[in-house]
């Protein structure tokens, strides 16, 4: 199926975002790539795994509120600093809510819930299960599934099999299993 390209406006917000943070267009791109598979996994209708796609190019954008230095840390981060870097998610949606314009509204939505968990304890508003939505949590999975894999300063990345049982092991409780990375992901490794 043929798809529009990504709109212009949104592609320069995401280069805007990487010249902060160099790693966030490849992370991004990685995401739209693993949203495909687990749309698809979830049977969720390829026109709508696309626009989640488009509009989680901007999931986030936030960062660009957040102190540079604190993005490149190379050591764990202190309670403080990790407050302060929860609150990307917000600024994301503060940068885009307020635009009618539907994809940018979706974006903004992404944005905000991307970090939520199905238990309740994720952020910024700690809501839970379907009160998160689909979108945000299709995100979600991605998102987290991409970090673990991503070397960091203060850690290696992870291998598929590894990440894929990270969430399972770790919050087995807060995972609705369509959402784990398993159950979303199945077992095959992203090419």
């Amino acid at each position: 199926m043929a798809h529009e390209p990504f709109p212009v406006g949104l592609t320069c917000l995401s280069r805007a975002e990487s010249f902060r943070d160099p790693g966030t267009n490849l992370h991004e791109r990685r995401v739209i790539l693993l949203i495909e598979m687990v749309a698809n996994r979830l049977g969720i209708p390829p026109e709508i795994s696309y626009r989640i796609g488009q509009a989680s190019l901007l999931h986030d954008i936030g960062k660009i509120a957040v102190p540079v230095d604190l993005l490149q840390k190379s050591t764990p981060l202190t309670a403080e600093e990790s407050a302060l870097i929860r609150t990307h998610c917000r600024r994301g949606y503060d940068i885009l809510h307020w635009n009618a314009d539907a994809l940018l509204q979706l974006a903004s939505e992404i944005a905000l819930h991307h970090h939520e968990r199905h238990d309740g304890t994720g952020y910024p508003d700690g809501i839970a299960g379907d009160d998160i939505p689909l979108p945000c949590r299709v995100v979600s999975v991605c998102d987290a599934y991409d970090a673990l894999r991503q070397d960091r300063p203060y850690r290696r990345g992870l291998s598929h099999e590894q990440a894929m049982n990270v969430p399972v092991a770790r919050r087995r409780a807060d995972v609705a299993p369509a959402f784990r990375p398993r159950g979303a992901l199945g077992i095959r490794e992203p090419q």
